[in-house]
This record gives structure tokens, C-alpha cells and sequence, in this order.
């Protein structure tokens, strides 16, 4: 059987559509290693309407680290990480520039 392609001859990656390079800031948010946790962070990004996509996630010790991007030239407001480090599951915020 062959695999199916999509309209530019290549094969499907993840939902068929490329990923654009995220080269703007990034933000690290390090939270409790639980579904809820990881659901609340997700949710305030998504409600607060965030320009922010996931980057990578990963286990640390008994900890996530949840990494996001932001699009080039992308400002990153004060209040989304004031609103992201009140979250109560999480326990560490690290903000960088790309």
C-alpha cells in the first residue's frame, strides 16, 4: 500500500501542514508534574488568547518544563507572565528574547 501524500508531492507531517520557524521569544514555564497542571497553563494561554504556540515539552526530575515560542517580533506583555506565574502549580518562569 502506499502512503498517502499531500498536494506538494511530500509526505504528511503532523496534521499535513509545515510549521513555520518560531524565531521570537520564548518562555519557560516549569510546573507540577500533573495533567491538571499542565491543562491549567494550556488553557490560560488559549482564554487569554496568547500569541505563544508550544515549542517542546518535557520531564525534569518530578517537574514539566513547558516550552513556548512566540512568532519574530512578537512583544511579550508583562501581565501573560504575571498571569502565567500565578498559576499555582507552577514553579518557575524563565523569559528570553530570540
Amino acid at each position: 500500500m502506499i502512503a498517502p501524500e499531500n498536494k506538494n508531492g511530500k509526505h504528511a507531517q503532523n496534521g499535513g501542514q509545515p510549521e513555520k520557524e518560531l524565531n521570537g521569544p520564548e518562555v519557560e514555564i516549569v510546573i507540577a508534574d500533573r495533567i491538571d497542571a499542565l491543562e491549567r497553563a494550556l488553557g490560560t494561554v488559549r482564554r487569554r488568547m496568547m500569541t505563544l504556540k508550544v515549542f517542546s515539552l518535557s520531564r525534569r526530575g518530578g517537574e514539566l518544563v513547558l516550552t513556548l515560542r512566540g512568532d519574530e517580533g512578537v512583544v511579550l506583555p508583562d501581565r501573560w507572565i504575571s498571569e502565567l506565574g500565578a498559576l499555582v502549580d507552577v514553579r518557575q518562569i524563565k523569559v528570553a528574547a530570540k
